[in-house]
């Protein structure tokens, strides 16, 4: 694999010896990885997304993403609990520190990541030491907890990891070579051929190095996670920074196995860092684009009824309105019985015969609109 010495810095600290940013890794591998993905995210940024779905898409991915993030630095609030507190309505109060935890992720992520998808023009982030602060402090104010000092430079020596999840690493000791290395870290990522990289890998390349220098006291993973989602986004991707979480919560041991092996690395190669990312990258698109078909197939479930009752006349009225009635009512499974005995299906048939409720039974079963499952029926998947 051929390098050369401009992939690698090495800034001279106090206490740790030479640290290193790295831009060195496997240049035909990622290159072609970001092939794959360019090509798959622009096949999924074309796929139709009616206004109110994309709405649903972006609540319930960013919930996902913020239960995943939180759950990365051991927050115990499960996915329905975040849900349910996301959903509150009102003024957002936090019950205890973990609340706040998850209410800080998503008052950060609309305020820095929201931001940058209104944009019109996507262009390069440029990061400094006071912006990485202020995203730091607006994750943590707020909890209850002595250790934390939001938007300030820790000067305690911190141990990071553990053997479960590929060994412990020690970051950076003291203030002053904190102080160094974060500076250091703003010249190095805003430069021009950081600048010139492709904004996946220079997000990426941020993310590591940000949570290598360890900053903070708490709150390291969150901040960098988030930094690089700022890039993504600000580079005009939307909804996959975010779900990049949701991809690193669901393979965690893999991701603290990527960091530990770069950090490792004798020759100071970022590859497996970088291989990880792109394996949770393609995950996230996979996620966004299942989400994405998922909302789509109950439209154009809806579409092709409307096209077989008024311009194919393959329904009736009559069948056409059961059908808007058990889109209305979800999985519900039905025979001719409940047809003519529950609501609201009997108040259309209830002045009907049998042989006319068996014949739209066959009528809907024959175009494909609904299935049998043992004695009764429901609508087919992509109705749902």
């Amino acid at each position: 694999m051929p390098t050369t010495a401009r992939e690698i810095h090495k800034v001279l600290t106090f206490k740790s010896g030479n640290f290193v940013f790295s831009r060195r890794f496997d240049q035909d591998n990622i290159a072609t990885e970001l092939k794959v993905f360019h090509a798959c995210y622009d096949i999924i940024a074309s796929l139709p997304t009616p206004p109110h779905l994309a709405a649903f898409l972006d609540a319930d991915l960013i919930r996902k993403s913020i239960f995943s993030t939180a759950a990365l630095e051991g927050n115990p609030l499960d996915e329905k609990a975040v849900g349910a507190l996301l959903g509150r309505e009102g003024p957002a109060t936090a019950a205890n520190d973990f609340e706040r935890e998850i209410l800080n992720l998503k008052a950060t992520h609309d305020k820095f990541i929201l931001a940058a998808n209104k944009a019109k023009d996507a262009k390069p982030l440029l990061l400094s030491e006071d912006l990485i602060k202020a995203v730091h402090a607006a994750i943590t104010i707020g909890v209850n907890d002595a250790a934390i000092s939001p938007g300030l430079y820790r000067n305690t020596p911190v141990q990071v990891g553990n053997p479960e999840h590929g060994g412990t690493y020690v970051p950076p000791k003291i203030l002053e070579d904190i102080k160094t290395l974060m500076a250091a870290f703003v010249d190095w990522i805003n430069s021009d051929a950081l600048l010139r990289t492709d904004p996946v890998i220079r997000a990426a390349l941020a993310h590591y190095h940000l949570a290598k220098i360890h900053p903070f006291r708490d709150g390291n993973g969150r901040t960098a996670r988030m930094i690089e989602a700022m890039i993504l986004a600000a580079a005009g991707y939307r909804l996959i920074p975010s779900t990049l979480w949701n991809a690193y919560y669901r393979d965690m041991h893999a991701y603290y196995i990527a960091f530990s092996k770069s950090e490792n690395n004798a020759d100071d190669s970022v590859q497996p860092f970088l291989e990880f990312f792109f394996k949770s990258l393609n995950a996230s698109l996979e996620e966004f684009r299942a989400r994405i078909v998922e909302g789509v197939k109950p439209l154009l479930y809806r579409d092709y009824v409307a096209y077989l009752k008024n311009q194919a006349r393959e329904l009736s009225p009559r069948q056409h309105q059961l059908v808007e009635l058990l889109l209305a009512a979800g999985d519900t499974a039905f025979d001719s019985h409940d047809l003519r005995q529950t609501n609201p299906f009997k108040l259309l048939y209830r002045q009907v015969s049998d042989k006319t409720i068996r014949r739209d039974i066959k009528n809907l079963e024959r175009l494909g609109l609904i299935c049998k499952t043992g004695n009764r029926y429901r609508l087919i998947d992509d109705a749902r």
